[in-house]
């Protein structure tokens, strides 16, 4: 009998998966995680991809305006960083658990191809973890998402040790100097940036940055969780 990721729990159901809003989708969740799981409803903010209350005409919430005229055109992610995905997320990040996170596999393969162009020729650049955060953890959890979504990688970009995003606030996020460096020259001029979580922007920002220099023209990026 299949099991649950996250819980363990049975995956015997008999309902269909189109209310999650991507057809012919059948993650490896049962019906209680799959409840906590809160996709992102439109209207949205044009560029990070937040859920807006009220759908304007700007179609961008106030902390975007921070990013205007920068190279990541756009942020989409696949739900809501409420309290079950947040205990998710810690358990893949920080506990290890790398099974946890396969039961999203369908959900992110079928949301990446949603938000993106079929002509478009994208390549994958994961968000990475410095050489020092990499030895202890093992595993980076962006290119552990990357690597779900079956397109082609490129980790060309690498990491200096900085304190955790997770321990600043969020004035010293914005403050902070630019962690990512080229490991080796981009392969291809448009790329979707992958890592686990958008919360300010600032890391996705940063790389995208990085990129930018180097020549890569169109620049997105997709999170687990917003």
């Amino acid at each position: 009998m299949s099991r649950c990721s996250v819980c363990a729990n049975s995956l015997a159901r008999p309902i269909s998966w189109t209310y999650l809003g991507i057809d012919k989708v059948t993650p490896g969740l049962c019906q209680t995680c799959l409840d906590a799981f809160v996709r992102i409803k439109a209207p949205l903010c044009r560029h990070c991809g937040r859920g807006l209350t009220i759908e304007g005409e700007e179609k961008r919430c106030p902390d975007c305006a921070t990013w205007e005229g920068g190279p990541l055109i756009w942020n989409r992610s696949l739900a809501e960083r409420n309290p079950w995905l947040t205990e998710v997320i810690y358990r893949f990040k920080y506990r290890y658990d790398y099974e946890v996170i396969l039961g999203f596999q369908s959900l992110v393969q079928a949301a990446i191809k949603d938000c993106l162009d079929e002509q478009t020729a994208v390549v994958l650049v994961p968000v990475p973890l410095s050489q020092e955060r990499l030895h202890v953890r093992k595993f980076n959890q962006a290119l552990a998402l990357a690597e779900m979504a079956g397109l082609k990688i490129d980790q060309c970009l690498s990491r200096m040790e900085t304190e955790k995003q997770a321990k600043k606030s969020r004035q010293a996020r914005f403050a902070a100097s630019n962690p990512f460096r080229l490991a080796h020259p981009p392969a291809a001029t448009t790329v979707l940036l992958i890592d686990d979580i958008y919360t300010t922007g600032v890391t996705l920002h940063h790389a995208a940055e990085v990129l930018h220099a180097a020549g890569v023209e169109k620049i997105y990026s997709f999170t687990l969780a917003r």
